[in-house]
């Protein structure tokens, strides 16, 4: 991006086979297996797959994120995130974050756009009160997008060299730019006006892995409870985490309910004996 046009930056829910029962909820929820979805009828038909090259599934290139003009008070705030896109650069075979990323099973022949490797980024905590600089590192860099498309802002993963979470407080942190609500993280474009949500970029990302299924990242539950899909999305696959206090499923729950009085067709699905569908990745590669 450059700083001054910033130019570049249910059907109700099923049960599967088996269903998971909360505690506190009476509503059913599909269990999800890595292998499950290859049977759900849409994706024999075509609709979630991806193109295949030697095993590996190729991302869809999504146009490259572009930062619009901010109010004057979030001006700095705007040119400091073009700054920090601008100098990260695609991801490549063996920087930090390809090396986290296939550490976590997912391999992929080109990587989403909306992601990036920054080489080396300032980390800072507050300390006493103060804001202090701990550490640089590597890091993951994901453009947020509003309801619109448009980048509201940027998610960073501090890594280390060697590609691990880095030793800090919050390796994971949010810089805004604009009002967050809606918006996520649009690593794949849609197919046939259907796609997957997801609250973390690796479970998203996995998702494409597993099952060529086009997902978006929320970042979170808050985000997952206020997601909003563009007009063209008509019908979600919503991967909600495995959580013992229940509150990614309750968050699915409420999300899907809002989106089915808006006449978009919903699926929820939990994870089958994991956490979250890096999980589920995780134990096919291992």
């Amino acid at each position: 991006m450059t700083k001054s046009g910033m130019e570049t930056f249910r059907n109700r829910y099923k049960s599967g086979p088996e269903a998971w029962h909360g505690s506190n909820l009476t509503l059913k929820i599909g269990l999800l297996g890595s292998k499950e979805l290859r049977n759900d009828n849409r994706l024999r038909s075509g609709r979630f797959l991806g193109r295949s090259t030697g095993g590996a599934r190729v991302a869809v290139q999504v146009p490259r994120p572009w930062w619009p003009i901010p109010q004057r008070y979030r001006e700095r705030r705007a040119d400091r995130a073009s700054d920090l896109w601008d100098r990260a650069r695609p991801i490549e075979s063996g920087d930090p974050v390809h090396r986290y990323l296939t550490g976590r099973g997912i391999v992929l022949d080109t990587w989403p756009e909306e992601l990036r490797c920054h080489p080396r980024l300032d980390y800072w905590e507050i300390v006493d009160g103060k804001s202090i600089k701990t550490g640089i590192f590597p890091c993951m860099l994901a453009a947020v997008r509003n309801l619109q498309g448009s980048p509201v802002a940027l998610h960073r993963t501090y890594l280390t060299e060697d590609g691990h979470k880095a030793a800090v407080t919050a390796p994971k942190k949010l810089f805004k730019v604009r009002d967050l609500a809606g918006s996520a993280v649009r690593l794949f474009p849609p197919m046939d006006g259907s796609v997957g949500v997801a609250e973390g970029i690796e479970d998203a990302l996995s998702a494409w892995v597993l099952w060529g299924l086009p997902t978006w990242a929320t970042l979170g539950t808050s985000g997952l409870r206020s997601f909003e899909p563009p007009d063209d999305v008509r019908e979600i696959l919503i991967l909600a985490d495995r959580d013992e206090n229940e509150a990614g499923q309750t968050a699915a729950l409420e999300l899907g309910d809002r989106l089915e009085e808006k006449g978009v067709a919903v699926r929820i699905r939990v994870p089958s004996g994991q956490k979250d569908i890096n999980g589920l990745l995780m134990e096919r590669v291992h």
